[in-house]
């Protein structure tokens, strides 16, 4: 809550104050940014194999 005091403290002083610290943002995120969240699980990106562990461990 110290964060939330001092950012209405600067806009008691006419700061323009962006308040992140609770709730949601009023604004969207950046279209770049939704994209790039979502690039390690896109197959060319991030490609998985298959571990089929030691050969000695198979039966």
């Amino acid at each position: 809550m110290e964060v939330l005091e001092r950012g209405q403290q600067l806009e008691a002083e006419g700061k323009s104050i962006i308040h992140l610290e609770i709730g949601e943002p009023d604004f969207s995120t950046a279209p770049h940014i939704c994209e790039a969240a979502h690039m390690p699980s896109m197959p060319a990106i991030q490609p998985t194999h298959i571990v089929r562990g030691y050969p000695n461990s198979e039966r």
